[in-house]
């Protein structure tokens, strides 16, 4: 890929990143998916969702404010049979 090439693509021409995409479609890029992509992108979404949560504060309220409290044993089984 040349400077001008590359500059082009960046910029936001999609004359010029039809030729890219075009080109990696037919080098077989969908070869190359992993076979755990789903699980894994279902992971890390449900990390950066406990990361939000925690970032705006839903787990620092003290235990008077507290309505109720369930351990993680407690919903054990019904993730089990979730997943």
């Amino acid at each position: 890929m040349s400077c001008g090439q590359l500059h082009a693509l960046l910029a936001g021409d999609p004359a010029q990143a039809v030729v890219w995409v075009r080109s990696a479609a037919q080098c077989g890029v969908h070869a190359a998916q992993l076979r755990l992509g789903v699980p894994l992108g279902t992971l890390f979404v449900a990390i950066a969702a406990w990361g939000v949560m925690d970032l705006v504060g839903s787990f620092d309220d003290a235990d008077d404010r507290v309505a109720a409290s369930v351990t993680l044993a407690a919903v054990g089984q019904p993730l089990a049979i979730f997943f």
